[in-house]
């Protein structure tokens, strides 16, 4: 599962992560890089939005710094999002596709996110921690980070709790 992928060092960019950014600047979204070509995200980031004004910020870890190691990429044809996607975020499906204008180069600094493989389907990863990062709330209410952070997680029956 991954075993020689780079790990993702604060003050180092993001290696997966991926800000959503609008004309002007502004980051209101994350993703993850799932291949050269391809960012998930959340349906409620894209849609309405004109691709004209989307762009992906890659490599990123400090967002006030833009000089910071960016790589900047347009979109260019429309997101994909999920079918079922009503456009409110509590009926469930809020899931979308972002195809990047052309595919990047992998450093060491940039690369996919570490999926399971098909054949790992089943029992065997349920119960096991995993890494969420982005630049969100770090307390509820709290206001949003500037800076990447990521936090190990744990699936517990009822849903998703840290450790």
């Amino acid at each position: 599962m991954c075993e020689n992928a780079p790990q993702s060092n604060q003050g180092e960019g993001g290696v997966f992560v991926a800000s959503l950014i609008k004309t002007g600047g502004f980051t209101w979204c994350s993703g993850t890089l799932v291949n050269k070509q391809y960012v998930v995200t959340a349906a409620h980031c894209t849609y309405n939005k004109k691709i004209e004004q989307l762009r992906i910020g890659l490599s990123e870890y400090n967002l006030t710094d833009i000089t910071y190691g960016q790589l900047v990429v347009g979109v260019c044809t429309d997101t994909i999002e999920h079918p079922d996607w009503t456009g409110e975020v509590r009926d469930g499906n809020d899931i979308a596709l972002v195809k990047l204008c052309k595919p990047i180069i992998y450093t060491e600094t940039l690369s996919p996110v570490c999926l399971p493989s098909i054949q790992s389907q089943g029992t065997e990863l349920e119960n096991l921690p995993a890494m969420v990062s982005g630049w969100g709330r770090t307390s509820e209410g709290g206001s949003l980070s500037t800076l990447l952070m990521e936090v190990e997680v744990q699936e517990g029956g009822g849903g998703v709790r840290a450790p």
